[in-house]
């Protein structure tokens, strides 16, 4: 069984914290920097889940999770993060299709518990599951 996959939209993915937290926890991380790179990696990867900062540009990433929540690639749960919350985008990210919107480092707990909610708890090597 392979594990969870989990598709992280950001020109600046390497960078972001949480991401090493899913890794340990045994999920797979995919990178894409910006919209077009998510296309491509949808087509060839396709992820249990996508996970888009809100200040990503080109596309803008609203108009992104709106042109995916129309297009073939609706089922799959997109969850917006932002570095602090607001409600101007947590509203937008409604209005658009998001699953879910997330303010992190504040939410840390509420989002790691919705990523596996979403995507099932990954195996580690040695087959057991994490919590």
């Amino acid at each position: 069984m392979m594990a969870p996959r989990i598709l992280f939209v950001n020109k600046l993915a390497e960078s972001c914290s949480f991401l090493s937290v899913l890794e340990k926890r045994g999920y797979h991380i995919l990178r894409a920097n910006n919209g077009l790179k998510l296309i491509s990696q949808l087509e060839v990867e396709q992820p249990d889940l996508i996970i888009m900062d809100t200040k990503s540009s080109w596309p803008n990433s609203f108009n992104l999770c709106s042109a995916l929540r129309r297009g073939k690639y609706r089922s799959i749960p997109v969850f917006f993060l932002s570095p602090k919350h607001s409600k101007e985008e947590f509203d937008r990210s409604r209005e658009c299709g998001a699953s879910n919107y997330f303010s992190l480092p504040g939410q840390m707990d509420n989002f790691l518990s919705s990523v596996k909610e979403v995507c099932g708890s990954p195996k580690n090597p040695s087959g057991e599951y994490f919590l």
